[in-house]
């Protein structure tokens, strides 16, 4: 048989599934050893025998008996939990601590069979995924949750021989995707080394198995054998560090001992290598980083973010990477809201002022609410260039009183009294009183009374029953208490209730406290934010006094389904409060300005007139001095209105 025909077998034999495969070796190839002459037929079936023999004591992973013996054990959770109601006893603990004994010394034969004996790759992979469905699962049990917090978790990886690989020690279960991606990378490269065509085609679609179950961020951390990779500053999630590898919580050890080679005791000991990897296992993980870069590439196509640029930039050693990203994003920046605001964010991390001008100039409508963040980002980016720095200032003044007027809809919407000229006219009658005193308490109370909402009257339980059997949540259709969100954020960080959270529960205060951070760190910021005060005093007199807006506050405190009510207006509060201090220090400096020229010209010496001379009486020049007096102020009483300050 010629090396191409040779070549192409190998081909198709590798892309054939188990089962084709196993008919053409029982049909075609095996009729082959008849052809052969005798001595080189019992070559081949003395290799085959040297093989079974190899193979013969590789750990039986069994998925099949292991899915039944967990499922019994989760079984045994559930019924643990319905008794745990009526009985002061509970083995929640020791069932919970048998699973993991279960699934972690299951965790080391899988790394035994593919990185001892590289055999069972898709078999291995398969087993990990069921353990990452049984780690999700146990969190939906019912039942405390104390127990699944409190048990550790330990797992030594050794070799067939007894020789200690790596040790884990987490505590809790919560962690155990940590050990999971570092066998996967153990498996990744296995794979590659034993020299598979298929292996980059199977990696690839395994990669989409984890992204899948453990989300892309689980890609950029198998490089690192399962740690965290640091691409964001901002990123707090610190606790899955684990601490440093040095720790007492992680630890891995080797025992080459004097076997070690001399090139391999020099060789860098970073978290993209192992050190029980020799050279030839070593080599693939620059494949791997290939593969996982690849797939975050596509992902990015599809569904791009800043956090996923960064991860990218992060993982990748090509230079050229981030010129690819961009021409990336300026494809599909302008697709959808979701791409546009990722763009604008993308454009904001490279400073690139320029590109989110024209952004905003042709697509500025994709922005969404929710999109703040990154819209101020990139708001930031273009104050920094002279160029852009106008436009800006005026983005910024626009947003501020679009937040502005979005606020007092809101606050209007629990004091529906706001807009009634009566109770207005009372505002301004107490405005005018002094404050702390009993008859302005006394009105304030009163005329918060008068503004306010009513909350809603109980339900008629025939009423209730009927919206029940027709599918309608009770309660939604009068008053003030009643929240959509409570019925849809089950979830809070689901993003598909993301619109509707928006809707319902805005984040106004959030917006609002970002836009103003922004006007106090650029030149005539403060300005703009008092013209923008005297705005909000004019629409909303309650916020130029701090015990009418307290008494609001407290009035919503009592209503736990107007947090985010309670909370935008505490953002006006505390706006207003720091506008009235700036006002009344300015006013103090500016009076003490007129004071200090007033008496500097009082104490200055009487002017001296020039020597008449009776030769020319026409020529003495006349003055005319005047000394006004020092300018009153009105009392401190009178500022009890706009200028009160706390």
């Amino acid at each position: 048989m010629s090396t191409d025909s040779c070549s192409k077998l190998r081909r198709v034999y590798d892309s054939l599934p188990p089962e084709a495969q196993k008919i053409l070796v029982d049909k075609h190839l095996s009729e082959l050893l008849k052809l052969l002459p005798k001595e080189k037929a019992k070559n081949v079936v003395s290799a085959a025998t040297r093989l079974q023999t190899k193979y013969r004591h590789i750990p039986n992973l069994d998925l099949k008996g292991k899915k039944k013996e967990i499922h019994s054990l989760l079984n045994d959770l559930r019924r643990d939990s319905k008794r745990a109601f009526l009985k002061e006893q509970s083995n929640r603990v020791e069932i919970l601590s048998e699973i993991i004994e279960s699934l972690t010394s299951w965790i080391a034969d899988i790394w035994r069979l593919v990185y001892e004996h590289k055999v069972f790759f898709s078999l291995a992979h398969s087993a990990l995924l069921y353990v990452c469905e049984v780690i999700v699962e146990l969190g939906c049990t019912g039942g405390c949750k104390c127990a699944m917090d409190s048990i550790p978790v330990h797992l030594s990886i050794k070799t067939s021989s007894g020789k200690l690989i790596k040790r884990f020690s987490h505590p809790d279960i919560h962690h155990m995707d940590r050990m999971l991606l570092w066998v996967w990378r153990e498996l990744f490269v296995s794979m590659l080394a034993a020299g598979g065509r298929q292996a980059r085609k199977n990696i690839s679609e395994m990669l989409v198995d984890i992204e899948d179950s453990l989300g892309w961020e689980s890609l950029t951390k198998i490089i690192h054998g399962g740690k965290k990779v640091d691409y964001d500053d901002d990123d707090e999630d610190n606790d899955y560090f684990w601490g440093s590898t040095s720790s007492d919580d992680e630890s891995e050890e080797d025992d080459f001992g004097n076997s070690c080679d001399e090139e391999d005791s020099g060789r860098c000991t970073c978290e993209l290598h192992a050190r029980h990897w020799p050279s030839e296992i070593n080599d693939q993980r620059i494949h791997v980083r290939e593969l996982v870069v690849e797939r975050l590439c596509k992902l990015f196509e599809l569904e791009p973010s800043p956090t996923l640029y960064l991860a990218i930039l992060a993982v990748s050693d090509q230079p050229s990477k981030t010129a690819e990203l961009m021409k990336t994003v300026s494809r599909i920046a302008t697709n959808s809201s979701s791409t546009f605001a990722a763009a604008l964010a993308i454009c904001a991390i490279e400073c690139e002022a320029q590109k989110i001008s024209k952004l905003l100039d042709t697509h500025s409508h994709l922005i969404r609410p929710q999109d703040v963040d990154h819209y101020q980002a990139a708001v930031m980016v273009l104050i920094q260039e002279t160029k852009y720095r106008s436009r800006a200032i005026k983005i910024i003044e626009k947003e501020l009183q679009e937040t502005v007027h979005s606020l007092r809809l809101l606050v209007q919407s629990s004091f529906c009294g706001l807009k009634v000229e009566s109770n207005k006219t009372e505002l301004r009658r107490i405005l005018k009183l002094r404050m702390a005193s009993q008859p302005r308490i006394d009105r304030v109370n009163n005329w918060v009374d008068a503004v306010i909402t009513p909350s809603s009257v109980l339900i008629h339980p025939v009423a209730f029953a009927a919206a029940m059997v027709m599918g309608f949540p009770p309660g939604l259709e009068d008053g003030d208490d009643n929240d959509v969100m409570s019925y849809l954020d089950i979830d809070p960080d689901d993003p598909d209730l993301e619109d509707l959270r928006e809707e319902f529960r805005p984040q106004l205060r959030y917006r609002f406290d970002g836009w103003v951070n922004i006007a106090l760190g650029i030149t005539g910021g403060q300005g703009l934010l008092s013209k923008l005060y005297i705005e909000m005093a004019e629409e909303m007199p309650f916020l130029s006094t701090a015990d009418v807006t307290q008494e609001m506050l407290n009035r919503l405190a009592e209503r736990p389904t107007k947090e985010y009510v309670l909370e935008a207006l505490e953002g006006l509060n505390e706006f207003a409060k720091m506008q009235r201090k700036k006002k009344a220090a300015r006013q103090s400096r500016k009076r003490e300005g007129v004071a200090s020229k007033n008496t500097s010209s009082s104490n200055s010496p009487a002017p001296q007139l020039a020597p008449t001379s009776s030769s020319s009486p026409s020529s003495i020049p006349s003055f005319s001095v005047s000394f006004s007096p020092p300018p009153t102020f009105p009392s401190a009483d009178t500022y009890g209105g706009l200028d009160d300050v706390d």
